[in-house]
C-alpha cells in the first residue's frame, strides 16, 4: 500500500517554492546580465574617453570619477529591460524571455559604443545596433547555459575592476595631498595668505568699479576701495586657459604654447609650484571644469583641487545613448552641454573652500585659487537676480552656438542674465568675506579679485568670448587688498597685464628673488614715477579658431594686439592692422588705419549704440 507523505503544517506549497525559485534563478540572471552589460559598456567607454581626451587632447568633458559614473549610470538604464525580462520569464518559463533580453541589451550598448564614433550616420548606427541585437539573440539557446553561468562571474569580475579603478580615483589624490604637506618646509615668519579669486568671463565694463550704470558688484566696489584698483587691466587672451597660465607663470600664451586642445605643459614653474617651495599651503576650488579642470593642467602645484564634483547631470552626461538629443534645442542647452549639467555656481565654491580652510593643517600659510562661472555663457543665473535685471522687451531664449543670429530682444535678454550672474557672483564675495572676517583672517592676507577675459555682446559684430582681441574681451577687473602691504583707495590709470600677477603676489609675500617673468604691480604704488611704472608694452594672443562665421577675426588666422601708450594695436591672421586710441575711444569705434582695414565681409552692422553702455 502505498503510503502519502504529508508536507509539514503551514510548509510553503511545492509548486510555489518552485515558482519562488524560478523567479530567483530568472532576476539573478536578468540582472547579473544587464550589470556585465553595464560596466563593460562603461568601463570601455570610460578608457576610450580618457584615451581621446589625454593622448589625443579632443575637448571630452571627463571627470575622473567617469571610471565609477558611466558603469553606474548604464547599469540604472540596463535594469529597465532586465526587470521587464524577469517578469517575461517568470511568466513565460521558455528561453525566449533571455533571448529578448541579450537582444535589447546588445542592441543599448552597441549603439550607446556607436555614438562615440564619428563619420557614421544616425541610421548606420541605428541598423549596425539592430544587426547585431538580432543576432546574439538568436544565439541564446545554443548558449544558454553557458550564458547563466557566466553571466553573474563576469559582472562580479568587472565590478571588481571598476571598485579598484574608483579606490585610485580618490585614493591617489589624497596620497599625494599626504605626500605634499609632509614635504612642506617651515614657511617664513608671518607670511600673509593669498587668495585669488577669478570672476570667469566678467568684463570691467560691466561692473560699477568702472563707471556700469547697473548694481552688478556693489560687494566688490565695496572692497575695492580697502586696496588698489587697476583701470585698465588687460589679459593676456581672450579666453580661459592661456589667461590662467599666464597669471599662474608670468609667461605669454605663445611661450607656454596652450591651445584650444594644448594643456600646459611642465616647462615653466607656476605660482603654485612656488609658494609650496616657501612653506605654503596650496589649494583650487574651480567652477570652470572646460578649462580649469585637472586635465588641462592647471592644477599642477596645488597639493588640493577640487574640479567636478558628482551630480545627476554627471549621470546624464556619462551616458553616450543620448547623444542625439543634442541635435535638438533643448538638448543642445541641457543634455549636450557640459557647462550646464552639474554646473558647479559661486555658493558652492567657496563652500568647498571653506570646508578647506577649517581642516587645514596648521602652522603654514596658505594660497587659495578660486575660479568662479557663473557670468559664462550660457547664463544661467538663480531666478532672482535674473527677475531683477529683466529689462523691458527683453527675451530669454536658449541660445547656443548661433548667438550672432539672435534676435535683438534675445541679445538684451542675454546681456540682463549675464549681468544677473555677475551680481550673483558679487553677493556671494560679499558673503565670503563675512566668512573670513569671521576667522579673523582678512587682516593678514592678500586678495586679488580679476577675471581671465571678458565678453562681448555685438560691439563689432562678434559675440561670447576667444574670438578677437577688441577691449570687451580683453579690458577685466583688478583689484588687490593687503592692509598693511596695500595702500587704501588707490586707483592705478595705467594699463597693466595680467602677466603681472605672478610677479607681484611673490613679491607681496615677501620672497626676495620671485623668480618670474614680469613686474611687481607694487611699483604702481611704491614711489616709482608714473612714466617708467607702464611704460612696458602689453601683449594679447588669441590662436586661430574654427568652426566660427567667417566675419569673426579669429577665423582668419592667429591673432597679437599690443597696448602701449594709450593706443591698442591688433594684427589680424590675415595681416591687416587695426589701430585705436583708447584714452578718446574706449569702445574703438573709429580705426586709425582704415586705409589697411576695409571692413570684414559679411560683418554686421556695429551695435555699440545700443547695448555698449548698458540698457
Amino acid at each position: 500500500m502505498a503510503t502519502t507523505l504529508a508536507r509539514p503544517a503551514g510548509h510553503v506549497p511545492l509548486a510555489v517554492e518552485r515558482a519562488g525559485l524560478r523567479a530567483g534563478g530568472v532576476a539573478a540572471t536578468s540582472f547579473s546580465l544587464a550589470a556585465a552589460f553595464a560596466l563593460a559598456l562603461g568601463l570601455a567607454q570610460s578608457a576610450l574617453l580618457a584615451y581621446a581626451r589625454l593622448r589625443l587632447h579632443h575637448l571630452i568633458h571627463l571627470p575622473p570619477q567617469i571610471v565609477w559614473i558611466a558603469p553606474v549610470a548604464y547599469a540604472a538604464l540596463f535594469a529597465v529591460p532586465a526587470a521587464a525580462g524577469t517578469v517575461v520569464g517568470v511568466r513565460r518559463p521558455t528561453s525566449r524571455w533571455l533571448s529578448w533580453l541579450v537582444g535589447v541589451l546588445t542592441f543599448l550598448a552597441t549603439y550607446s559604443a556607436l555614438q562615440l564614433s564619428v563619420g557614421l550616420y544616425e541610421i548606420a548606427r541605428l541598423l549596425l545596433a539592430a544587426g547585431l541585437a538580432i543576432r546574439a539573440g538568436t544565439l541564446v539557446p545554443r548558449f544558454e547555459r553557458t550564458l547563466r553561468w557566466l553571466a553573474p562571474r563576469v559582472a562580479l569580475a568587472l565590478a571588481l575592476v571598476c571598485a579598484a579603478l574608483t579606490a585610485g580615483v580618490y585614493g591617489v589624490p589624497a596620497w599625494r595631498e599626504h605626500r605634499a604637506l609632509a614635504a612642506l618646509p617651515a614657511a617664513g615668519a608671518a607670511r600673509p595668505n593669498v587668495i585669488l579669486l577669478i570672476w570667469d568671463t566678467v568684463r570691467a565694463s560691466e561692473l560699477g568699479l568702472y563707471g556700469f550704470d547697473r548694481p552688478t558688484s556693489p560687494n566688490l566696489d565695496r572692497f575695492a576701495a580697502a586696496g588698489v584698483t587697476f583701470d585698465q587691466a588687460i589679459a593676456t587672451a581672450p579666453w580661459t586657459l592661456p589667461s590662467h597660465a599666464a597669471m599662474f607663470t608670468g609667461r605669454y600664451p605663445h611661450e607656454l604654447g596652450v591651445g584650444w586642445r594644448r594643456p600646459l605643459d611642465g616647462r615653466y614653474p607656476t605660482l603654485a609650484e612656488r609658494l609650496a617651495r616657501h612653506g605654503y599651503l596650496t589649494a583650487g576650488f574651480v567652477a570652470n571644469t572646460i578649462y580649469t579642470a585637472y586635465d588641462f593642467g592647471l592644477s599642477r602645484g596645488f597639493a588640493h583641487y577640487e574640479d567636478y564634483r558628482v551630480t545627476p547631470g554627471e549621470f546624464v552626461l556619462a551616458l553616450a545613448l543620448l547623444r542625439p538629443l543634442e541635435r535638438l534645442e533643448w538638448g543642445a542647452r541641457h543634455v549636450g552641454n557640459d557647462e550646464t549639467l552639474g554646473r558647479k555656481d559661486a555658493a558652492e565654491v567657496n563652500r568647498e573652500f571653506l570646508r578647506w580652510l577649517d581642516r587645514r593643517p596648521a602652522g603654514h600659510p596658505f594660497f587659495v585659487f578660486l575660479n568662479q562661472f557663473d557670468a559664462h555663457e550660457p547664463y544661467d543665473p538663480p531666478a532672482r537676480y535674473e527677475a531683477r535685471f529683466r529689462s523691458a522687451g527683453s527675451e530669454r531664449k536658449p541660445i547656443t552656438k548661433l548667438f550672432y543670429q539672435a534676435t535683438p530682444a534675445q541679445k538684451r535678454g542675454e546681456r540682463d542674465a549675464y549681468d544677473a550672474g555677475i551680481a550673483y557672483q558679487d553677493a556671494e564675495l560679499g558673503r565670503l568675506l563675512d566668512a573670513l572676517r569671521a576667522r579673523h583672517l582678512l587682516d593678514n592676507t592678500i586678495v586679488v579679485v580679476a577675471s581671465d577675459h571678458g565678453e562681448e555682446f555685438g560691439e563689432h559684430g562678434v559675440f561670447t568670448h576667444g574670438n578677437s582681441l577688441y577691449l570687451p574681451s580683453l579690458h577685466v577687473p583688478l583689484v588687490i587688498v593687503s592692509p598693511g602691504r596695500v595702500p587704501a583707495g588707490r586707483r592705478v590709470p595705467q594699463a597693466v597685464s595680467l602677466r603681472d600677477l605672478p610677479a607681484t603676489i611673490m613679491d607681496l609675500v615677501g620672497v626676495p628673488r620671485p623668480g618670474f617673468p614680469g613686474a611687481s604691480l607694487a611699483r604702481f604704488w611704491n614711489g616709482a614715477p608714473p612714466a617708467a611704472a607702464g611704460q612696458a608694452p602689453i601683449v594679447a594672443e588669441v590662436g586661430h579658431a574654427t568652426g566660427l562665421p567667417g566675419s569673426y577675426p579669429v577665423s582668419v588666422g592667429d591673432m597679437r594686439s599690443v597696448v602701449t601708450g594709450g593706443l591698442q594695436l591688433i594684427v589680424n591672421g590675415d595681416r591687416r592692422q587695426e589701430l585705436y586710441d583708447l584714452g578718446a575711444d574706449p569702445w574703438e569705434r573709429h580705426d586709425l588705419l582704415p586705409a589697411s582695414s576695409p571692413p570684414r565681409a559679411g560683418a554686421p552692422p556695429d551695435p555699440t549704440s545700443s547695448l555698449a553702455n548698458g540698457h
